[in-house]
């Protein structure tokens, strides 16, 4: 009787500390960003925020990535190199790995292209726990910026 009681404790226990764990990543996961991107814009002609983002990293790898509209003359990989940023998140990129078709609901206008690049799911998760997944949510946060390459 003895035991069947303690199994009975332990599993409430289990289970009251599943639904607390449940409940804080819900909680992070909803949380707004830490600023307000509504008077940011593109700063320079050469940097472009995202238009569109997908942040899904519990269905697994190359679940969370920008949808970025550049203009054509940024597509060759030979005379620019670009850089993903998002907040303090920084990853080369590779400019003509370009998207063939438009994607879901985002229309290419006439002289540009899309690019969609990845941030790694442990990069996203690591913003969940940091409590700033709300900053990966806004698309304002998410930019590439193009170099021109030396000689």
């Amino acid at each position: 009787m003895k035991r069947w009681r303690f199994q009975w404790i332990t599993g409430i226990g289990s289970a009251s500390a599943l639904l607390i764990l449940v409940g804080i990543v819900i909680w992070l996961m909803n949380k707004p960003p830490t600023h307000d991107c509504m008077n940011e814009a593109t700063t320079t002609a050469q940097t472009f925020s995202a238009t569109k983002i997908v942040i899904q990293p519990w269905l697994g790898r190359h679940e969370v990535f920008g949808i970025f509209m550049v203009p054509l003359r940024y597509r060759s990989g030979k005379t620019y190199s670009g850089i993903l940023s998002v907040n303090d998140y920084k990853a080369e990129i590779h400019p003509d790995w370009d998207l063939d078709q438009p994607f879901d609901d985002v229309k290419v206008k006439p002289g540009y292209y899309l690019i969609k690049d990845y941030v790694p799911t442990r990069v996203a998760l690591l913003f969940l726990l940091r409590g700033q997944f709300g900053d990966l949510r806004a698309s304002c946060n998410w930019t590439v910026e193009f170099v021109k390459k030396g000689p």
